[in-house]
């Protein structure tokens, strides 16, 4: 099983995103999603902002409709 794949890692993962979901303060999220951000290089920076841009047009579309 790959690293990022594991259980305990996914486990993580939710509970980061509980916890991240649960600050109110924009200025603490930014401070939170920095920081996670700052462990990807560039070129993965790239690819995770496409993946939002698709996400956020799909999210616009069932809105929509």
């Amino acid at each position: 099983m790959a690293l990022w794949k594991t259980p305990k890692k996914s486990i993580l993962i939710n509970r980061i995103d509980v916890k991240y979901r649960e600050i109110e303060n924009f200025e603490y999220q930014y401070q939170v999603l920095s920081k996670i951000l700052e462990a990807f290089e560039i070129k993965d920076l790239e690819k995770i902002l496409k993946a939002c841009k698709k996400v956020q047009k799909i999210d616009q579309k069932e809105n929509n409709q």
